[in-house]
C-alpha cells in the first residue's frame, strides 16, 4: 500500500497529513491487522521526515473506527514516541468526528495516552483526564507561552505546572522552543506552542 499524504493544506497545517480512510473499507476503520499495517506505514513516513514537522492524522474521510484498530496504530504510535521514538515529530489527530473521536478518546485513556485532535469543534486532548484538558485548553488559549505565564493562568506553581507540561510535550501534544530567560531569571527557559494553528 503506498501511503497517502499531503505536506500542506487548504486548513493551512504545516507538516505531513496522512489520509487514514485509505486504511480501511468503506471509510471505516476497523480491527488489529489494519492498525498495525497502519502504523507501519505511519512509521516508515515519519522515519524521513527533517527537523520537527508534524504528522496530521487525517480522518476527515473516515466514519467509523473501532478500539482494536486504534490500539494497534494510534496506541502503538504513541507509546512509541513516549518511549522516545520519533519524539521531535507531534502526532495529532485531525478531522475527526465526534464518534470518531469518542472511540480513539476511550481507547487512549485505557492506556494512559494522549493526543490532540484538531478540527470541528475545536482543539481537544483526546485520553486526558479533566486536570490535563483544562491545561491543554488554556495553552491553546495563551498560544505561545512559557512555564510561569501557564502556572500564574490556572493559579498553579511553576513546578505544577511544569508537570503538566512535561506531560503534554511527552504525548506530543505540544511543542516547545528554547528562549531567553527573562530579566531576573537564570538557567534554561522554554516557550511552549500547539504544533498546528489550532
Amino acid at each position: 500500500m503506498e501511503i497517502t499524504t499531503s505536506r500542506e493544506n487548504a486548513d493551512s497545517l504545516l507538516g505531513v497529513k496522512i489520509n487514514m480512510a485509505q486504511f480501511g473499507t468503506g471509510a471505516v476503520l476497523t480491527g488489529a491487522d489494519a492498525g498495525t499495517g497502519a502504523q507501519a506505514e505511519i512509521e516508515r513516513l515519519v522515519a524521513t521526515l527533517v527537523d520537527d514537522q508534524p504528522v496530521f492524522l487525517d480522518f476527515s474521510d473516515v466514519l467509523a473506527v473501532s478500539v482494536p484498530f486504534v490500539d494497534a496504530s494510534l496506541g502503538r504510535l504513541l507509546s512509541g514516541r513516549v518511549a522516545g521514538y520519533y519524539e521531535t515529530h507531534p502526532i495529532a489527530v485531525f478531522g475527526a468526528s465526534n464518534d470518531v473521536r469518542q472511540t480513539i478518546d476511550a481507547a487512549l485513556r485505557l492506556h494512559h495516552l494522549y493526543a490532540l485532535a484538531l478540527g470541528s469543534p475545536g482543539p481537544e486532548l483526546l485520553g486526558a483526564d479533566e486536570v490535563l484538558a483544562t491545561t491543554m485548553q488554556e495553552a491553546v488559549r495563551l498560544v505561545n507561552f512559557n512555564v510561569h505565564q501557564l502556572a500564574e493562568s490556572l493559579d498553579l506553581s511553576p513546578q505544577a505546572a511544569n508537570n503538566r507540561l512535561r506531560l503534554l510535550l511527552r504525548s506530543g501534544a505540544l511543542q516547545r522552543d528554547r528562549a531567553k530567560p527573562e530579566r531576573g531569571r537564570g538557567g534554561r527557559e522554554f516557550r511552549y506552542r500547539v504544533p498546528a494553528a489550532a
